[in-house]
C-alpha cells in the first residue's frame, strides 16, 4: 500500500522512481493530508487475522499459475480490443492522441499483442508443470514457442536492449555533490568547496537548477579568461570528471509490457547478451524447470524453527510447534534462551540473535517495566543486562562541529553561551547538505575574539560545520583576480 502519487518524477534525479502527494494537496496542508491517509490506511488493515494462512512455495504457486483471476495492471485481449486489469475491473486500453493521458503508441500496442499470448501460454506451462500433466504440459509448451518465435520473427528478442550514454545534468550533478559534501560531514573529512561557493544562493533558496546554472558560468568564464583566478577553475573536493557517464537503458519490446505484473517472468525465459544482442530461449520451452518443494527432514525443535523462519521471516511459534509435532509450551521450553518474548504481547516472540541486539537500552526499559507486571519477563531483563554495551568515557567521544548528532540548538546555544555572541541561527539543509549560519557580525566577540573584520565568527562557525577551510581573499596584482590570503 502506498499512500500518494507513484511515477518517475523525483526533482533530485530526473527519472528515478518517487513518491508524492496528490497534486490537489496544497502545501500548507501535507501534513494533515499525510495524517489523514495514514489513519485511513490502518483502518483498513485486518487486524483479526492480519497474517494470511501459512504455505508452502508449491502451494503459492498452485494458486498463482492454477487461477484464471487476472492480477490488477495485467494486459489480456477481449476479441480484438487490448484491455488492462485496474482495480478490478477491465478497461480499454487507448491510442495516444489529442487529449488522451497515458496512451499507448502504435508500436507499444502492437508488442503488447503479441507479449499476451506468450505470457498466458508460460502461465499454463508452469500449471501443467506442478500438476505433472504431462499431455497439458506438451500442448502449452507447443503454445508458448509458438506464441514466442512469433514475437521474435517480427521485433526480435524479448529482452532486447538499446543503449545510450550521457553525461548527468546539472541539477543532477549538484546532487552528486551534496551527496559526497554530506558523506565527508559525516566521516569528519575535511571538505573544499572550491572557487564557487553555493552557501549563498542555498540561503537565498536557489534551485539545483539555478545552482547548476550559476556554477557552470562561472566555470565558462574561468575558461574564456585564464586571469581570472590565475589558474585553472577549482572544483574543490568533488570533482565531475570523476562521475561516470548515465547509461539510459531501454528496452523497446518489454518496457511497453512493465505494468503487467507478469512482465519479470516474460524477461527470464529468454537468454539475451546485453553486448553482443545474441539471445536463445532457456529450458522451459523444453522441460520441466520447477521442482516440487520437498518435506523437510526436521530432527528437532531447532530445525523446526529454521524452517518456519525461512518460510515466513518471522517467528510464528504455533507453526514451529506444528513442524516439531509438539504442543506450543513444549516448544517454548525446549527453545530456553534461543526465543524471548516480546514485552507487552500475550504470544510474539522474537529470537535471541534479534531481541538481544539493535536498541537494547529502551528494550532492558520496556523489559523492566513489563516485568513489574509479569515476572516470567525477568529472563529478558537478565538477558539484556547481559547484553548492554560498554559506556564510552568521555575521553573517547569527539563532538566536532558539523557531526549529525549534535542538535540545532546545541550549536547555536554554543555561540550565544560559550563564544559570547550576540545571536546565532544555525540551520541543515539537507537537499544540499550545506549550513546556513547566521548571526552576530559586528560585535567584540564576533569580530575580534573568535573572529576577524574579514571573516566574523558566524562564518568561521559555518565552515567548520561544513568542514573547510577558512578563506579571506584580498587582492593581487591584477584587479580581476582574488587568491586566498
Amino acid at each position: 500500500m502506498v499512500l500518494g502519487e507513484e511515477g518517475f518524477f523525483d526533482t533530485l534525479y530526473p527519472g528515478r522512481y518517487a513518491v508524492r502527494a496528490p497534486r490537489q494537496v496544497a502545501k500548507a496542508s501535507l501534513d494533515e493530508w499525510l495524517d489523514a491517509a495514514l489513519a485511513k490506511a490502518v483502518k483498513s488493515l485486518p487486524f483479526d487475522n492480519i497474517m494470511s494462512p501459512w504455505l508452502d512455495t508449491t502451494e503459492r504457486a498452485e494458486i498463482d499459475f492454477g487461477s484464471a483471476e487476472l492480477k490488477d495492471g495485467s494486459y489480456y485481449m477481449a476479441g480484438d480490443a487490448l484491455m488492462q486489469q485496474s482495480e478490478g475491473v477491465g478497461r480499454a486500453v487507448l491510442r495516444r492522441g489529442k487529449g488522451v493521458v497515458g496512451g499507448k503508441t502504435l508500436a507499444q500496442f502492437e508488442r503488447i499483442k503479441l507479449l499476451v499470448p506468450v505470457r498466458d501460454a508460460l502461465r499454463a506451462v508452469y500449471d501443467a508443470d506442478l500438476s505433472q500433466d504431462t499431455p497439458a504440459a506438451k500442448s502449452a509448451r507447443k503454445r508458448l514457442n509458438a506464441a514466442y518465435d512469433a514475437f521474435v520473427e517480427r521485433f526480435g528478442a524479448i529482452n532486447k536492449a538499446e543503449f545510450r550514454y550521457m553525461r548527468p545534468p546539472g541539477p543532477e550533478m549538484e546532487g552528486l555533490r551534496a551527496e559526497a559534501r554530506e558523506e565527508a560531514r559525516y566521516i569528519g573529512a575535511v571538505w573544499e568547496e572550491g572557487d564557487f561557493d553555493s552557501s549563498d544562493m542555498v540561503r537565498d533558496g536557489a534551485t539545483m537548477a539555478q545552482i547548476a546554472r550559476a556554477r557552470k558560468a562561472m566555470r565558462e568564464a574561468a575558461e574564456d579568461n585564464p586571469d581570472m583566478f590565475g589558474r585553472k577553475f577549482d572544483e574543490g573536493s568533488f570533482n565531475p570528471d570523476d562521475v561516470p557517464d548515465k547509461m539510459l537503458d531501454k528496452r523497446p519490446n518489454i518496457d511497453p509490457f512493465i505494468d503487467d505484473p507478469e512482465n519479470y517472468r516474460l524477461r527470464a525465459i529468454e537468454n539475451y547478451n546485453d553486448i553482443t544482442g545474441e539471445h536463445s530461449k532457456t529450458d522451459v520451452f523444453s522441460r520441466n524447470v520447477i521442482s516440487r518443494q520437498q518435506e523437510p527432514d526436521i530432527r528437532g525443535v531447532e530445525d523446526a524453527m529454521l524452517w518456519v523462519l525461512n518460510q515466513e521471516g518471522r517467528l510464528n511459534i504455533e507453526q514451529v510447534a506444528h513442524t516439531a509435532k509438539l504442543s506450543e509450551d513444549e516448544a517454548i521450553e525446549q527453545l530456553g534462551s534461543s526465543i524471548y518474548r516480546v514485552p507487552g504481547t500475550e504470544n510474539q516472540w522474537e529470537i535471541s540473535d534479534r531481541y538481544l541486539s539493535g536498541n537494547v537500552k529502551s528494550k532492558l526499559r520496556m523489559a523492566k517495566a513489563a516485568a513489574q507486571r509479569d515476572p516470567e519477563l525477568q529472563r529478558n531483563v537478565d538477558a539484556l543486562d547481559a547484553a548492554q554495551p560498554i559506556p564510552l568515557p568521555p575521553s573517547e567521544i569527539h563532538a566536532n562541529l558539523g557531526m549529525p548528532w549534535i542538535p540545532t540548538e546545541t550549536i547555536e546555544a554554543f555561540g550565544t553561551e560559550a563564544l559570547g555572541l550576540d545571536s546565532l541561527t544555525v540551520k541543515y539543509m539537507p537537499t544540499m547538505a550545506t549550513w546556513i549560519v547566521k548571526g552576530d557580525e559586528s560585535s567584540a566577540a564576533a569580530r575580534t575574539t573568535w573572529g576577524t573584520a574579514d571573516r566574523s565568527a558566524p562564518k568561521l562557525i559555518q565552515d567548520a560545520l561544513g568542514r573547510q577551510s577558512p578563506k579571506i581573499y584580498g587582492p593581487r596584482p591584477s584587479p580581476n583576480e582574488k587568491a586566498p590570503l
